[in-house]
């Protein structure tokens, strides 16, 4: 039977640019306790079961991708930054008990390369481990000087989906990746085209890599798709790295987001960005929400509509933008 629980989400929406050094978490840790100083501090609000922020918000000198389940929790409590988004997750549970902070971390190594990821924490620890699935062609360019390399295995892993506290469940998508939700319910296999270098187990050479990606890419796919068939996610979560201003967003709000509660069944569909040059005011318009899209949205191409939900409540601030969804 169908979960027809109603989920709340804050997106947290932040003015500027992605992380890029680690100088940069302090800035943005200062934001989230804003943030959640305005969510513990105002009594309309009295249901939230997540909290999400931009892809790239925090970055580690680190390289992440193949840091396995079991040992994800030592990085988790030796990182400073993850170790600080802890304790703001505990003081988010004081008031909203089993919330989830959703957050996007970056990292770049010269042997690896760009990584993307989004990680859930809740007061028990991490919960959610999402590294992205499908770079852009740009992303994955050997000119690019630190080309993103997939990992095949992480498209069977559990940590991709996290269970909520009023029981439904959601998917973490790294900014491209939401798009795939409603790829495989087209068999829109383009997305495979920034798949050049994939590293299907033993592969260690870039060259090996790019042969990988030729001989496997149609089967990650059908993999993927086989995943979120299992899996039945009711809530997708993107954390997207940036816009340069909110009118920007409008392809990803009828494409990706949209189109994501689409595929979902109507299920919601909600993300939070990095806005270059000026933040989203207007409660009403390119929201980076939806919520009851019907199915044949997916079919009328560029046709599509936005369909923005509107927030329940919208707090403007000079550094950020925290909106309040329900669906």
């Amino acid at each position: 039977m169908k979960n027809t629980a109603t989920t709340s989400i804050a997106s947290l929406n932040f003015l500027g640019d992605y992380a890029t050094h680690t100088q940069d978490n302090q800035t943005r840790l200062a934001l989230l306790d804003c943030a959640i100083d305005n969510l513990l501090q105002d009594d309309d609000i009295s249901e939230l079961d997540v909290l999400l922020l931009p892809g790239g918000s925090f970055y580690v000198d680190q390289h992440l991708g193949k840091i396995r389940a079991a040992n994800r929790d030592m990085f988790v409590h030796t990182s400073a930054v993850c170790s600080e988004i802890l304790e703001k997750t505990e003081r988010l549970n004081k008031k909203f008990d089993g919330v989830h902070l959703v957050f996007g971390i970056d990292s770049r190594t010269d042997e690896f390369g760009i990584e993307q990821l989004t990680l859930a924490f809740n007061k028990e620890g991490l919960r959610g481990w999402s590294r992205k699935l499908f770079p852009t062609v740009e992303e994955s360019a050997p000119s690019h000087g630190f080309p993103s390399i997939t990992y095949f295995q992480d498209v069977y892993d559990p940590m991709r989906f996290i269970s909520l506290c009023n029981g439904k469940r959601a998917i973490l998508n790294t900014g491209y990746d939401v798009f795939t939700l409603s790829d495989v319910k087209t068999n829109n296999r383009s997305r495979l085209r920034g798949l050049r270098f994939l590293d299907a187990g033993s592969q260690t050479d870039n060259d090996e890599r790019a042969l990988a990606a030729r001989q496997n890419k149609s089967e990650l796919f059908c993999e993927w798709e086989q995943k979120l068939y299992d899996e039945a996610p009711d809530v997708s979560l993107t954390a997207i790295h940036n816009f340069d201003r909110p009118e920007r967003s409008v392809f990803y709000q009828r494409h990706a987001i949209a189109s994501a509660s689409a595929a979902l069944e109507g299920g919601l569909s909600v993300a939070s960005s990095h806005y270059r040059n000026a933040l989203p005011k207007n409660p009403r318009a390119l929201t980076l929400a939806s919520n009851k899209v019907p199915f044949d949205h997916l079919s009328q191409g560029s046709q599509r509509k936005a369909h923005c939900l509107i927030p329940e409540k919208q707090i403007n601030k000079k550094n950020y933008t925290l909106r309040l969804f329900k669906g």
